[in-house]
């Protein structure tokens, strides 16, 4: 992986923490949401007519990303019915990249060295034991953990599907903005059909933070397709969840959240996991 590659995906992971936390400061969440998604469809349809369409061989591959997409959003909120967020997030993010890694080297024949590997391993090992900072019970919780990791290998598909489909694209643009599109609308349509009741009314700051957030998450998915058509997708994949990392740095100073021991070692291990990575290649 090119230092480029490697600088786009790290401010891409930084961008995904910072989405993540405007979206933590708003109470009304699901309504945040909806102006998010409304957000990507609109800026989508703004960028297509200046962007070549893909190929149509990506066709099935835009498909199926936005199905699984919205797929893997669902089972994580109904994860969250299981557990808290810090037991949920962490078990789903951090086995996707492992999952990314597994599947591309037995199943795909992507080639990954040893040393890529292991560091794979220990930024996924550093986000999932964030799970596990508080005590052990969330693995005696079976449906959550296995919940939670089925959210991880859809995720994981997606990463997957996206990397490949902008591969045969030939417009890395064109499918994100198509993919955007696609996405966005099924989680509108998917989020007004779960919606219990009538949808609650957002203030004016939060439908502005709502916007940005929405052009926030945009750019990062951008830039982590963008940065699979140049770098092995498992590498990418692993790296992009470093987005812990930032998020954590953004606990402990912005929300004076306590950094225990425990996250700090987990955190550690994913530092570690980016620098065997960098000097991987």
């Amino acid at each position: 992986m090119t230092w480029d590659v490697f600088v786009v995906v790290m401010m891409a992971a930084f961008g995904h923490a910072a989405w993540n936390a405007l979206l933590r400061a708003e109470a009304n969440k699901r309504g945040m949401l909806r102006v998010m998604f409304t957000t990507q469809i609109a800026a989508a349809l703004a960028i297509m007519p200046f962007v070549p369409l893909p190929n149509v061989e990506s066709i099935p591959y835009l498909a199926v990303s936005a199905i699984i997409g919205v797929g893997a959003m669902l089972v994580l909120s109904y994860a969250y019915g299981l557990g808290d967020l810090s037991q949920v997030y962490p078990l789903s993010r951090g086995s996707a990249p492992l999952f990314v890694a597994v599947i591309s080297m037995t199943l795909l024949g992507e080639e990954i060295t040893w040393e890529s590997f292991g560091g794979i391993f220990l930024i996924g090992l550093g986000v999932t034991s964030l799970s596990l900072t508080r005590s052990l019970h969330s693995l005696q919780n079976g449906p959550l953990v296995a919940v939670a990791l089925a959210s991880g290998l859809l995720t994981a598909l997606c990463n997957m599907i996206d990397g490949y489909g902008a591969r045969v694209s030939g417009s890395t643009h064109g499918y994100v903005a198509m993919l955007a599109f696609l996405l966005s609308l099924l989680m509108v349509v998917s989020t007004r059909l779960t919606e219990r009741g009538a949808a609650a009314p957002l203030t004016t700051r939060a439908t502005w933070l709502g916007i940005l957030a929405g052009l926030m998450s945009l750019v990062t998915a951008w830039a982590v397709i963008w940065a699979m058509t140049h770098a092995p997708i498992p590498l990418v994949s692993a790296l992009r969840e470093t987005s812990i990392v930032f998020a954590t740095a953004i606990g402990i100073f912005v929300f004076r959240e306590r950094p225990t021991f425990a996250r700090l070692l987990s955190i550690t291990l994913v530092v570690l996991g980016v620098a065997v990575l960098r000097l991987s290649g």
